[in-house]
């Protein structure tokens, strides 16, 4: 039985293999090696650069309305499970096991990311800058400037760096007030605090 199991294995493992040669090397040649196959698909993106990326179906979909009670419940959570676990690194999937309300997991992240901002980062800053003039740079901070709304309030200037024009093209029309996405939410979320 177990010389059946393992020649079963043995058959899908070479099929397996068979199948990605076949996907890496069409022409049936000498088959490519990973460095070959990652320097062909690089070349590939280089040559095709995010064709099918749309700043705004990215936006409403990773970025919808948040709500202030629905923060509130979420910081709850994470103080829970810090103080249960004795640490402040807590995993994003354990405060979904808190969560139960489907609506707020679909964007816990980003209320995760605003707890941390107001209960973690800002004290932190202020504490070793209490004069709270910061120059504030954003390495790579793609369409988004919820980021920066929490910084406002300490910082003397902001600057939002990004490779992709489509991204920089999206900041300048929030910036000009031409964006068809809506910060408010996360603009109102940070004047609460």
């Amino acid at each position: 039985m177990t010389d059946i199991i393992s020649n079963k294995h043995e058959n899908t493992s070479n099929k397996n293999q068979e199948l990605i040669q076949k996907e890496n090397n069409p022409s049936g040649g000498t088959p490519l090696t990973p460095d070959q196959i990652a320097v062909k698909s690089t070349k590939e993106i280089l040559e095709n650069p995010f064709d099918t990326f749309d700043c705004l179906d990215y936006l409403n979909e990773f970025y919808p309305q948040l709500d202030l009670e629905n923060f509130e419940k979420i910081s709850e959570a994470i103080v829970n499970i810090e103080s249960i676990e004795q640490t402040s690194l807590i995993d994003i999937n354990k405060l979904s096991e808190f969560i139960t309300d489907e609506k707020l997991t679909i964007n816990l992240e980003n209320y995760a990311i605003y707890d941390f901002i107001f209960r973690k980062a800002i004290p932190q800053i202020l504490k070793f800058k209490p004069d709270d003039h910061l120059s504030v740079l954003d390495v790579g901070g793609g369409p988004t400037v919820y980021q920066h709304f929490p910084l406002i309030g300490i910082s003397d200037s902001i600057v939002h760096c990004e490779y992709l024009s489509d991204n920089r093209d999206e900041i300048t029309k929030f910036i000009t007030g031409e964006s068809k996405f809506d910060w408010h939410t996360y603009s109102l979320m940070a004047q609460k605090f």
